[in-house]
């Protein structure tokens, strides 16, 4: 048996213009009350609410006392649209579902007679003009209400085209926030529907197919949101900064999407932790600490797309960010060919099974786009001069200038590309065929007359710096660069970077779906002016030129 309780409204709902006149229409409600008959065959406990003078339909040839008088049965009688949204207002939190199939009156007059209208008063030609009102709206009150609810919701229009219709119903949708519009028009309604979701699906569907629809998104179980206000409260300094970088990247990515459609993702730490949209991305990024699956809660700082839970199943299985668009040419791993509704446990729960396997990253879901998962790679070094060589492949004047007045017949190249002149060179990364590779664990000492270390002092360690210094010949030169102070936080077009105490994590973004990280230490002044470096600023003073001259003999 189903426990869910379910309103659904059906037939014409009036406006009253006196006490025996009402602004109708010409529907009857059979295809209502048919939706109807179907949920109490499923055994859900059904409550009918319809205007007090609409007839109840028989089907399959059974008496109407067997249909509407049985337990899971109740029927409730209105006498018109205002008396059924007073009605809806005060009883919405008792019910699990509703189904808003109703042909409700949307004008109304803004006096009706209280009392019959006086018609012996006038004669035939006189005038008498009504003042209309836009009538309440009860699908825009159900979730006001009762947010938790599942609200299904119709939408007739004499539309030229489906993608006007769709528009159209697009509108009902997202004022009442159902969780889906079934738009038709006049002619195909009992064979034809579009089914319109809050993820911006469309599916064309059947009228035993919509039943079906309407089953599947009563039983949903959704995640429900706890913002918690002090979410940042004790957490450490590098760990905000990563989040804000994040939110800045998001920020980024949305203005690629169209029409706000689709999300990205990106993890924060191994506990799963994310930043990801705004639900219809209505504010600012969202930070989603946890999402607890036995309780279907999601802890964040903020209302998160409605796909969290589907983005929480791909961080689960490693990922480190995950994109979401509705592009259905996209190639993926794996297919899903049924409607899961956003934001449910089913869609969690399928998609936790499909990511199990390992050859599996990226899935299609039907009617919403894919969703694809990318791990973070490290760096490769030749990959990065490839991507920025330009910008940290060269040096800088001051440094090229040293070079040249420098005697380079003994020169070791630290942390070179595949470019450098240099005779010697010290990069575990990179391997030069007919150049000398050499390691920190090598007996080289007082061999160079010149050791260059281009934009990457800062990844070497206190006891390496000081075993190239032993390195030298007397009056060696070490010449390097470096930046002077990282940046708490920064998002450009294709990299970003953060400060966790001392290090510097920067990422690398290449064609929306590759990203590298490498990380390395900030520089330390006090450390570098202690082994003897001399200092020379550049680039408005944001970087240094640094030397170090072997004085002994």
């Amino acid at each position: 048996m189903n426990d869910k309780k379910v309103l659904i409204s059906v037939g014409p709902i009036p406006a009253r213009l006196d006490s025996v006149k009402f602004i109708t229409n010409r529907f009857k409600g059979g295809l209502a009350f048919k939706t109807a008959y179907h949920l109490l065959n499923k055994g859900y406990d059904t409550t009918i609410i319809m205007w007090k003078h609409t007839q109840l339909p028989n089907f399959d040839g059974r008496k109407k006392t067997d249909i509407y008088m049985s337990e899971k049965c109740h029927i409730v009688t209105v006498t018109d649209v205002v008396e059924y949204c007073d009605w809806i207002r005060e009883h919405a939190l008792e019910f699990d579902a509703f189904i808003m199939a109703a042909a409700v009156a949307n004008l109304m007059p803004s006096s009706p007679y209280e009392d019959k209208f006086p018609s012996h008063l006038y004669k035939v030609g006189d005038k008498f003009p009504i003042e209309f009102e836009i009538a309440p709206r009860a699908i825009d009150i159900v979730k006001e209400v009762n947010p938790r609810c599942c609200l299904i919701g119709y939408k007739l229009f004499d539309a030229k085209t489906d993608e006007e219709l769709i528009e159209i119903a697009r509108h009902t949708l997202h004022d009442s926030k159902a969780n889906i519009i079934f738009a038709n028009t006049p002619e195909e309604a009992k064979t034809r529907k579009i089914a319109l979701f809050q993820d911006n699906t469309a599916l064309v569907c059947t009228f035993d197919e919509h039943l079906d629809m309407i089953e599947d998104a009563i039983k949903c179980e959704y995640f429900k949101t706890l913002v918690e206000a002090n979410i940042y409260d004790e957490m450490e300094s590098g760990k905000i900064n990563k989040i804000r970088m994040c939110k800045e990247i998001v920020k980024k990515f949305e203005k690629t999407l169209p029409e706000t459609f689709g999300t990205i993702a990106i993890r924060i730490s191994k506990n799963n932790d994310f930043v990801t949209t705004s639900r219809g991305h209505y504010g600012e990024p969202v930070y989603v600490k946890n999402i607890d699956i036995s309780l279907g809660h999601i802890i964040a700082d903020g209302k998160a797309t409605l796909n969290a839970p589907a983005l929480y199943a791909f961080m689960e299985s490693g990922y480190d960010y995950v994109l979401h668009r509705h592009n259905l040419n996209y190639q993926v791993d794996a297919e899903v060919n049924e409607y899961l509704f956003p934001g449910t446990k089913k869609e969690y729960e399928k998609l936790q099974t499909l990511l199990s396997h390992d050859e599996i990253s990226s899935v299609m879901e039907k009617g919403h786009g894919y969703l694809a998962g990318f791990k973070v790679k490290q760096l490769d070094w030749n990959r990065y001069y490839e991507i920025f060589g330009d910008k940290y492949g060269g040096r800088q004047d001051a440094m090229e200038r040293l070079i040249a007045e420098t005697d380079k017949e003994e020169w070791l190249d630290v942390g070179c590309n595949t470019n450098t002149k240099a005779n010697y060179i010290l990069d575990p990364n990179v391997f030069i065929e007919g150049k000398k590779n050499v390691t920190y664990e090598d007996d080289l000492s007082s061999r160079f007359k010149l050791i260059t270390l281009k934009n990457c002092i800062n990844y070497l360690t206190e006891q390496e710096v000081e075993t190239l210094k032993k390195w030298l010949k007397p009056d060696g030169l070490i010449i390097a660069n470096t930046f002077l102070k990282a940046p708490d936080f920064r998002v450009k077009e294709n990299e970003s970077v953060y400060l966790e105490n001392d290090r510097v994590h920067h990422y690398i973004i290449k064609s929306g779906s590759e990203v590298y990280c490498h990380t390395f230490h900030d520089t330390n002044m006090e450390r570098l002016l202690r082994q003897g470096f001399a200092f020379t600023p550049y680039h408005n003073g944001k970087s240094v030129l640094i030397t170090y001259k072997n004085r002994k003999m």
